[in-house]
């Protein structure tokens, strides 16, 4: 995997756990819309980039690495 593509990665987990902070109650009508878009985007990557890392990995490969077999089961749980 290349470095750029790690580096990307990273800088969204960060920010997806930004915004899991900063979520509070009460909180206002456009700030949770807000939040709730930019967590879809963010799910919605991380299956694309599983989906990259399956392809480029081949699945065998792919499973073999335990972190993989985590952010699979994490991204699949969040989408259903």
């Amino acid at each position: 995997m290349s470095k750029t593509f790690s580096i990307i990665i990273l800088l969204l987990i960060a920010l997806n756990t930004l915004i899991l902070i900063l979520d509070s109650y009460p909180i206002e009508a456009k700030v949770e819309t807000a939040y709730g878009q930019i967590n879809i985007f963010l799910t919605w990557f991380f299956f694309l980039e599983m989906i990259i890392k399956i392809l480029g990995l081949g699945f065998t490969n792919y499973v073999r690495d335990k972190v993989n077999i985590f952010d699979a089961i994490v991204v699949v749980t969040t989408i259903a």
